[in-house]
This record gives C-alpha cells, structure tokens and sequence, in this order.
C-alpha cells in the first residue's frame, strides 16, 4: 500500500506485508559408504561396491515466513531522501523419522544382484528440529544533484541478524538376524528375513540435546560521486567508497546421553508410533517401523536427564559445547572509480576497485583430548579491475566482451577454528572442522556474447565464458573405520572440511533463442518459444586428489520453454534440465559424492478477468522428479534419493 501527500506531494510511503505458511511430507533413501574394497563372502557384488546399510526418512516440515517492510521517501529541488526499514522471520518446524538397517559379510547369487548378509543391525531413530531465522535492516540515504552534470548519492545501513537452532534426537537398536538384500533395481532393497524388530527387541541408546544460536550485527557506509560527460548518450565518470563492519557469534551447545547400566535400561516398547508408508514414487514403497511416537517419547525422557537411564557423557558435551563456539569481526573497506564512455556505435565501461579485509576469529580447538582457546587475525587487500566493450554495429545486433576480477570470502561458520561434532549415532561421529587459514578465492572471468534481436519480441544470442580461479574453496570428505577422535574410539568418523585448492578453471559456451510467432494467423499468433543451451567444462586442482570435476558445475544444463501471450491469457509449459555434478571431493575418488541429473516440469496460466482482476495457477515438478545423489562416479551407487512431490498454487491478484 502506497500513496504520495504534501502540498507538492513531495513525500511518498510504501508499507508491505507477506506471509507463507507451507506444511509438506518428503520421503527419502539414504544408503552409505559405498565401498568398492569390500570383501565378499561369496560371488561378487554386480555394482561392482556395497554399501554399509539403507535408511529410509519420513519428514514432515512447516515453513512459516513472515515479511514486513516500509519507505519514507522525500523529493527535493536538488536532494532526495529516503528511510527504508526490512523485517523478516523465517520458522521451520521439522519431525524427521528414519529407520536404519546396517549390514554386512553379504553372501551373493550367482547374478551378483541378490544375497544374504550374516550380520546386522536394526535402529530406529527420530529427530525434531525447530530453526528460526530472522532479519532487521534500516536503511537511510539520498541523492543530491549539484548542477547539471555532478551527482551525489550517499547512504547508510544498519542490519541485524539472529538464528536459533533448539533439536533433539533419540535412538534405539537391536539386531533382527540375517537380512535379505536385491539390488535389481537402482533404488535397492535390504530387509530382515525375519521381519522388522518389535519395539520391545529395540534398545534405548542415545539422546542428544542441541541448542544453538548466533548473532550477526553490520553497519555499512556508502558514498559515490558522478560527474556525467558532454558526449555520448550515456557517458560519465563516477567514484566513490564503501565501508562494511561486521560482528558475529555463535554459541553451540550438543549435550549427549547415553544408556545406563542393565538394570536401568529400557526399549521401544509403549513408546512406538504407527507404521509409515515411505512412497517413493514409481510403485516403490518402504515401510519404516516401528516408529517412534514423538509426544510419548517426550513425556518419558522429562526429568530423568542425568539419571540412570539417561547418562550425560561428559566429555563429548564438553567439546559440543566448546568447539562449535566462535566470535568474528571482519572490516572491509573500499573504493573505486569507474568511466562509461558511449562513442556511439562503440561503448566503453572500465573500472578498478580496491577491497582492503580485516579479520579477526577466535574459538577453540581439541588437541589431545584438550580445548583449548585460540584466536588469530588476517589482512589482506584485492585489486579488482574491469572492462567492458560494447559494440552496437546495427539497431538489431550487439556484441560484448568483458573482463572482470572478483574475490569470494569464506563463509562465517568455515573459518571456525574448532567446527562441530555430531553424535547422533552410538559408535559414529560425524565431525565437521573448521579451517581459519581459509584463504578468498580470486577469479578473473572473461566473457563474450553476440545477440541479433531478429524480431520484435524476438533474439538469438551466443556466448562464450572463460573463469580462471585461485585458492577455490571446496569441501572435501571422508570417512574412517575404528579412528579415535578426542581420545575417544568410534565404529566410524565422518570427517568434513572446507579447503582451498591450488586452481580452477570453468570455461563454456552458450545459446539462447526466444520468438513469438506473431507471424501466424489468429489466435495461433500468441504462441512462442524459449530454448537456451549451456556446455560447461570446468576443473580442480588441489595437491591430494591432482584434477578433478569442479564442484557444483554441471557439463550440460538446458531449457524449453512453449508459451502463449494474447490477449487476457498468459501460459507457459516448461521444461529444466540441470546436468549431474560433482558435491564434494573424497580422499579417494570413490569417495566422491555428486548430484545426479535433476529434471523440472513447470506449467503455469493466467487470465486477465477484467482489467483490474486476475486469476492464475502454477504447477511445479509435475513429473514428480526426486533428488538423487550418488558416490564415486557410479550412478547406481545412490546415496541420496529424496522425494518432495509436485507443489500447486493458484490465486487472484487485484490492481486499482
């Protein structure tokens, strides 16, 4: 809602709301460590690896979104002014449910595709979480014109951000026997031969108990100055500085219970849920049981913390507490200065900016089974120049080429000198470090494109890109058997970091084409076509693994796109498809995980009921496309098949 007042309507003001509510169900399966070095007790496993076991999850999550906003604006003879205020609270409440079967020593038909593994082990898990999120900016600045040609624009931000993450998790196991496993299909099967435990055969065996949450306070300052040139449509010269001041910290907290001594433990029994349906799609159907019932698990766990049946294991809650705990302060300064020259037919854009960094970190770290306090600091400054050629031979064509320099920082949580460890599993530790001697990545990119506007509402363009990267930040992951951390032995610990590798390059070509078929007779001329193509290539080289993919950069992403303009409708059928990439380097190559191809059918209409009305429907993920994850290159080695469904909207939006 918005409107202007005054004797010269010299102010205006803008108030905005939103809200979002959305409650959705995804089903997923989540085998792990595909090893290929496994040993089998008979025959050969067809995929050539197996993994160490398959979960299934229920989860159910709400999202709420809540959005304010406003803008006080002044209009001058010479200055404008403005006052501007942002709030936005973001909710996420998340019951995760998994069932979990391990297995191993697996026996093989003669196909390779089915056996029975010897050994196992049944575990029922079930996790809450609840996050919430939340953003309050103010913004205040102007322009001040200073006769015909000078122009100032100032301004000054003050934002302030806030997260808490409370989450609980509980866990029973038991062992159901021999387990029969079929990996005819990509999405493979593995249950006991004997049927799912009850919950009575399904012991108590940890709870932990999360709490964090974090601040993060910036001010920001702006200035810039703007002389425009005699010549030319639009020719100027501009310079001007900014200053961004940030404070940030965290405070984590993960206490971990385990069970109590034979007389004190307890089971699953008067404690389980009903069955779930796990529906994956395409006939496929996993039956998670038993479940655990949250509200009564809950009411159990209530007092008896720190008692014989729930018994705080002191020192992992000690390095929980301590490791994940950071506090930052990171100063940037900078200024540029820049020209855009327009000789006509030829346009020149050059510019260079300096960024000076100032960082200072402090946090914790475990060494020999100690924390110990460590803090540090870095300075460093990046020269940053650009140009960019634009060239205009004929009303209906351009052509472009450009050269830029662009650093990106590390995120916050990644230069934490201690990181986080997660004992979700008795006997697993999933530990994620950080890495203080994180460096900037640098990038110079290259890029040139030519665009032909053919018809009205018509273009074909081309392109080509070229990055050169130094110090690109990665993570890498692994996982080790029977390891010690913090002077503690686990079954398994999985290990992440974020590091910098030596350099990147990603270098590629792309097309796009868009018409409307005005051409045609009638109605048939509101049809229309948007088609773009992009081939990629890109690598990493880092001093462990020599050259690899470059992560998250897919080979091949394309889209199609039919639409419909005439008249009161507006409709599109599209379609997406974004190429499989690698996630994340491993210590071996088999250890690599990647995303699989992710393909999107989008469908959406809009009619225009009066001039003042319209009504509008959307569908998303028609095919009801899951996300795949897999490891080692291996496509049927999944590790990750997540399903969310197909997602509709419709509505009316009114205008006066």
């Amino acid at each position: 809602v918005g409107g202007r007042f005054g004797a010269d309507e010299q102010f205006g003001i803008l108030l905005g709301a939103s809200y979002s509510d959305r409650t959705y169900t995804s089903y997923g399966i989540y085998p792990d460590d595909w090893n290929p070095e496994a040993a089998a007790v008979a025959g050969a496993p067809a995929r050539g690896a197996v993994p160490t076991n398959i979960k299934f999850t229920d989860y159910r999550l709400k999202r709420e979104r809540i959005g304010v906003s406003g803008s006080l604006d002044w209009r001058g003879d010479s200055t404008d002014l403005y006052l501007r205020g942002v709030y936005s609270k973001f909710t996420e409440d998340e019951y995760r449910q998994r069932y979990r079967l391990d297995f191993s020593n697996i026996t093989w038909d003669a196909n390779g595709l089915t056996g029975r593994a010897a050994t196992s082990e049944q575990r029922s898990d079930l996790r809450l979480e609840y996050k919430e999120k939340s953003i309050l900016a103010f913004m205040a600045g102007g322009t001040t014109r200073i006769g015909e040609d000078w122009t100032i624009d100032y301004g000054a931000a003050r934002i302030h951000n806030e997260v808490i993450e409370p989450n609980e998790s509980w866990q029973f196991r038991g062992n159901p026997g021999a387990v029969a496993v079929d990996f005819t299909d990509k999405l493979y099967t593995a249950a006991p031969v004997n049927g799912p435990l009850a919950p009575a055969a399904l012991g108590f065996r940890t709870y932990t108990a999360q709490d964090e949450s974090g601040e993060e306070d910036t001010w920001q300052f702006r200035a810039d100055l703007k002389r425009t040139l005699a010549f030319g449509n639009d020719s100027f010269v501009k310079a001007g500085g900014n200053v961004r001041l940030t404070d940030k910290s965290f405070d984590g907290r993960n206490d971990s219970y385990g069970r109590g001594t034979a007389p004190n433990r307890f089971t699953l029994a008067g404690l389980s849920g009903d069955d779930v349906n796990v529906k994956m799609g395409g006939g496929l159907s996993y039956f998670l049981t038993p479940s655990i019932d949250s509200d009564l698990i809950r009411a159990y766990t209530d007092g008896k913390l720190g008692g014989p049946q729930f018994v705080l294991n002191e020192s992992t809650s000690l390095s929980n507490a301590t490791l994940s705990d950071f506090s930052l302060d990171e100063d940037v300064y900078a200024g540029y200065a820049m020209a855009n020259l327009d000789f006509g037919a030829i346009a020149v854009t050059a510019g260079l900016r300096v960024e000076r960094t100032k960082l200072g970190i402090s946090g914790f770290l475990l060494q020999d089974g100690v924390v110990t306090a460590t803090s540090g600091t870095r300075k460093y400054t990046n020269w940053l120049p650009s140009l960019v050629v634009r060239i205009t031979p004929s009303d209906d064509t351009v052509f472009r080429i450009a050269y830029s320099r662009s650093i990106g920082r590390p995120q916050y949580s990644d230069l934490s000198p201690g990181g986080t460890v997660d004992l979700s599993d008795e006997g697993e530790l999933s530990v994620s470090t950080g890495n203080p001697a994180l460096k900037p990545y640098a990038a110079d990119a290259l890029d040139a494109t030519a665009e032909w506007y053919f018809a009205p509402g018509g273009i074909l363009s081309f392109g080509a890109f070229a990055k050169f990267i130094k110090d690109p930040i990665f993570s890498q992951s692994y996982t080790i058997t029977d390891g010690t951390f913090g002077g503690v032995t686990y079954d398994r610990i999985y290990f992440t970091q974020t590091l910098n590798a030596d350099e990147g390059d990603i270098v590629g070509l792309e097309a796009a084409y868009q018409q409307q078929f005005s051409f045609l007779p009638g109605l048939l001329s509101g049809f229309g076509v948007n088609l773009n193509l992009t081939l990629v290539d890109a690598n990493l080289k880092n001093p462990d693994r020599g050259t690899t993919n470059f992560p998250e950069q897919s080979k091949l992403l394309w889209g199609a796109q039919l639409f419909y303009q005439k008249g009161i409708v507006e409709a599109s059928v599209a379609y997406h498809h974004t190429g499989r990439a690698l996630l994340s380097v491993g210590n071996v190559a088999y250890n690599d995980q990647f995303n699989d191809d992710l393909r999107r059918l989008d469908a959406k209409v809009a009619i225009d009921v009066t001039p003042n009305v319209r009504v509008f429907a959307e569908g998303q993920n028609l095919t009801d496309e899951p996300t795949r994850q897999y490891q080692g290159g291996v496509r049927n080695w999944v590790t990750q098949n997540e399903r969310y469904g197909r997602t509709f909207y419709a509505g009316v939006s009114l205008r006066w």
